[in-house]
């Protein structure tokens, strides 16, 4: 074996080389807000259509008064705005606040609605504000937001969604005492409001999410669970009833883009206090359903079911719904399966993830279905009723498990987050690890991110490829190892071009150690074999 030692330093002073600070150890993650301090939650994400990512949180400046910051992100985990973030919202709210909603527009711009008690000492009125602001900071709407009309001054658990066409849409409950009407209010590009009165509808527990070209598809629990398809002048293109069961009316039900135009919404309803079912319903951009009239159950009569998470691949048009089952004695485990476009099993059973629990169970998040009908599952294996392990599990078309991986420390986790792009999976949440003392219904603690390589449920820093000519290349951090059948030569460059590193190769195993600031590399191996390029990330 040949070692090279390169002690020249390099990465930080090179103009327009990109700065990675996504973590390569599982066991710590990357801090998005101030670890030590351990005072955020209720965390949100928000994907740019330039790769970044807006992270939202509450920030608890004290035991009783919060407030909403942001950070900027691009794709390699930098900071683009202050290290503590910015805040969006320097209002008080109360700590018993409802939750907030947040989306980004076209130009990548923030939009955020938050509920504070500017207007009451007494932290008993929650007035809704709509928020912009741009990449660099800059509050496009005033410091103090738009203030959003309501009946009593109390609006809550708001959502935005933003249209292809740049329409933004905000929905929140309007608490009318002893009435809670759920109320949609289009903001105009310049921040003011493009109605004179919200469109009051027929239900309460609202979600948005944006539909095709101006319009919106919006979940509404109102005798059971509903879907509209909303044009931005508010009027309902159709509806179609996704559930007329007794629906718990604490919890939002929202839809999930199926990758087509359509959506897909999964939901639980209760049959007694000992059993919930749980279901999903497939609807088309034209409000056709495919899974039957009355949606599709999932598992039924069988214990208490919770509502699915979801791993979809549009081009195949199949779906993996897994999901929760308290069994109450027998214990609680997780389950898995695969469905076609007519909500068809594909497997012949369910198939059980990981152990059965006999005190706590899991919590679900989300997926994603790769092209060759493999799936990645997002969710916490509790530990402890405020204790879990964040996992990432693979499992093949046939659901059978390929690998899995835990993402975060046994912890409280909150409000978890995930993003796909080939093999590229980026994970977002809140968890108090940090903080001893906390609850349910007090989730302080840091806002974490992690990169995770789909392929093969490797982190940021640990790559290896196979290349065509044979030669293997990986990194741990702080060494390039090249195995190589021949004589070669070996250059690493930055983003920018610039040549960092460059030295001969023996055939066999060679190392290459330097002082690699964090950031993005790419490598190129040329031997008798051919040329070997790819991407190392520290």
């Amino acid at each position: 074996m040949r070692k090279f030692l390169l002690t020249t330093m390099f990465g930080l002073a090179i103009a327009g080389s990109a700065m990675a600070d996504w973590s390569a150890d599982l066991k710590t993650n990357m801090p998005i807000t101030d670890y030590n301090k351990g005072n955020a939650s209720t965390t949100h994400v928000a994907r740019t259509k330039d790769g970044k990512f807006w992270v939202t949180w509450i920030s608890w400046e004290d035991d009783m008064n919060a407030r909403l910051k942001a950070q900027l992100l691009d794709k390699n985990g930098n900071k683009l705005l202050d290290p503590d973030g910015v805040y969006v919202s320097n209002q008080i709210t109360a700590k018993y606040h409802t939750n907030y909603g947040m989306a980004v527009t076209p130009e990548g711009d923030l939009i955020v609605c938050h509920s504070d008690s500017r207007n009451d000492p007494g932290r008993h009125a929650f007035d809704p504000y709509v928020y912009r602001m741009d990449q660099e900071g800059n509050m496009l709407w005033g410091l103090n937001g738009v203030k959003l009309p309501t009946s009593q001054n109390f609006g809550g658990a708001p959502y935005v969604a933003v249209s292809d066409m740049g329409s933004i849409m905000v929905g929140y409950n309007d608490v009318d005492e002893p009435s809670m009407t759920f109320v949609l209010m289009k903001m105009n590009p310049d921040g003011t409001m493009a109605w004179d009165e919200p469109v009051r509808t027929q239900g309460i527990r609202g979600t948005l999410m944006p539909a095709d070209d101006d319009n919106f598809y919006m979940t509404l629990l109102s005798g059971g669970l509903t879907l509209y398809k909303v044009d931005s002048l508010g009027d309902y293109e159709w509806s179609v009833n996704i559930c007329s069961k007794d629906m718990n009316t604490y919890a939002p039900y929202p839809a999930y883009p199926d990758g087509n135009g359509g959506v897909l919404v999964p939901y639980f309803y209760y049959v007694s206090l000992s059993i919930f079912n749980n279901g999903l319903q497939h609807v088309t951009p034209d409000g056709e359903v495919t899974m039957g009239i009355h949606g599709m159950d999932i598992m039924s009569n069988e214990g208490q079911n919770t509502t699915p998470g979801l791993a979809y691949n549009g081009k195949r048009e199949e779906v993996v719904a897994y999901w929760s089952k308290n069994m109450g004695t027998a214990g609680i485990s997780l389950w898995a399966q695969k469905y076609d476009y007519y909500g068809i099993p594909l497997w012949d059973e369910p198939v059980q993830i990981g152990d059965t629990h006999p005190n706590f169970g899991f919590n679900v998040a989300d997926g994603v279905m790769l092209d060759d009908g493999s799936s990645i599952l997002f969710y916490g294996d509790c530990t402890g009723a405020i204790k879990l392990n964040l996992m990432v599990e693979k499992l093949d078309k046939d659901g059978n498990s390929v690998w899995k991986t835990q993402i975060a420390p046994n912890a409280y986790t909150d409000a978890p987050a995930a993003f796909y792009e080939g093999d590229d999976a980026y994970f977002f949440w809140n968890d108090n690890r940090n903080i001893e003392v906390a609850s349910v219904s007090n989730p302080y603690g840091c806002v974490f991110g992690q990169y995770l390589n789909l392929a093969d449920g490797t982190p940021a820093g640990v790559r290896q490829v196979q290349a065509a000519s044979g030669a293997k290349v990986s990194f741990d951090g702080s060494v390039i190892r090249c195995e190589s059948g021949s004589a070669g030569f070996l250059t690493v460059c930055d983003m920018a071009g610039v040549i960092v590193a460059s030295c001969p190769l023996q055939p066999g195993i060679n190392e290459v150690t330097a002082d690699f600031a964090k950031g993005v590399y790419v490598v190129c191996l040329t031997d008798d074999c051919g040329k070997t390029v790819t991407k190392i990330v520290k």
